[in-house]
């Protein structure tokens, strides 16, 4: 069964998981089933399969972090790509989940709830990884208790969120070259237009103990950074120079 059939209109989540991760598949299925929610499985983008070949069009040849896409995160942004089509094509909000996450109590709450969202209300993270300390820009408001609030830097990590049609359109227009891993593109407010709100405190975190990304080579602090080349280095610095001026512009100029 393909992933546009078992993905219909009565669908409230839908969960990101390879077809081989069959533990984490029956984990996270009887949670969501214990909590009565309507999920659906979209079969993943494998990266260390030959499949991710087919996406080569998308995938920008200029290293803008100092270094290229790795085929995990090639599959990764392939199947939130798909994902925004789908929820363009079905013009209904989805919650999207990835399939290693569990949550606190209030998480059911906000699914019922986001039936009756506010207009302009798009796009809303439900998880984040917070490489680094962010501070809060502004805050939006209140919805079931707890506050929506839209960062200074984008809170990282893909691994729930809620999108609307608008939102998925404005993604999907700006990304046809793949430059960035997928969260970091959805945080780049500034390239597809669509606010980084976050719902806090967090509903959703994940369980996996080790991440299977080792850090982010180029950032200082961490794995791998002393040995990148002084080029590298110097192109990673200019990214985020560049990222910081394009986020201060539009936070500033553009509200």
């Amino acid at each position: 069964m393909n992933n546009q059939s078992i993905v219909n209109k009565n669908t409230n989540a839908i969960v990101i998981s390879l077809k081989r991760s069959l533990d984490r598949r029956r984990l996270i299925a009887k949670r969501l089933s214990d909590s009565k929610i309507k999920f659906q499985w979209f079969n993943a983008v494998d990266g260390r399969s030959d499949i991710i070949f087919n996406y080569a069009k998308h995938v920008s040849k200029t290293a803008w972090r100092g270094k290229a896409l790795t085929k995990g995160e090639i599959g990764s942004f392939a199947s939130h790509y798909k994902i925004w089509k789908l929820v363009i094509q079905t013009n209904k909000p989805r919650i999207v989940l990835e399939d290693d996450i569990i949550w606190e109590d209030d998480f059911i709450e906000a699914v019922e709830s986001l039936s009756n969202h506010p207009p302009e209300l798009i796009f809303l993270r439900l998880y984040g990884t917070f490489r680094r300390k962010r501070k809060i820009y502004r805050k939006i408001g209140k919805y079931i208790g707890k506050e929506i609030v839209e960062y200074s830097k984008g809170p990282s990590g893909a691994c729930a969120y809620w999108i609307t049609p608008t939102a998925a359109k404005k993604l999907i227009s700006h990304s046809r070259y793949w430059r960035l891993p997928v969260d970091d593109y959805m945080d780049s407010f500034w390239i597809h237009g669509v606010r980084t709100y976050s719902l806090i405190p967090f509903p959703v975190k994940t369980y996996s103990p080790v991440s299977e990304v080792k850090g982010i080579p180029g950032l200082k602090g961490m794995p791998g950074y002393k040995n990148l080349s002084l080029r590298t280095k110097l192109r990673r610095e200019i990214y985020r120079f560049l990222n910081d001026i394009n986020r201060l512009f539009t936070y500033y100029l553009k509200k």
